[in-house]
């Protein structure tokens, strides 16, 4: 059992990111890049889910800080495509030291084995 951060501004989608989840790993929840910060901060995470387009502090900052303070830590960014095609941000994340991407939306399906991949690594 895996300890995880999702990090996400969409409470929805945390909703069901739990709900995929929760049997298999201990999940916790942020609704912002700081609160996300804050908890990663005081507790060791096995991986971290986070979204890239959030206010105040997104999630390619919140990548680097914690590449920065927490090389163990496994990082997962996600986003949804930009209107006019594939965007660039999730392949910037990976350059910045996250260790996989998922593009919204995605299937609890994609999410379970994203998640086997990064803690197989």
């Amino acid at each position: 059992m895996a300890k995880i951060i999702i990090i996400d501004d969409d409470s929805d989608l945390l909703k069901f990111m739990t709900a995929c989840l929760k049997d298999d790993h201990d999940v916790v929840l942020a609704a912002s890049g700081e609160e996300g910060l804050v908890l990663a901060k005081t507790t060791p995470f096995d991986v971290v889910l986070t979204d890239i387009f959030m206010p105040t502090k997104d999630g390619l900052e919140v990548v680097q800080e914690l590449v920065k303070s927490f090389p163990q830590s496994k990082i997962i960014a996600m986003t949804a495509e930009m209107k006019g095609g594939k965007t660039d941000f999730l392949d910037f994340a990976m350059h910045l030291g996250a260790a996989a991407k998922l593009a919204k939306p995605f299937t609890s399906e994609t999410l379970r084995q994203t998640i086997d991949e990064v803690l197989a690594l």
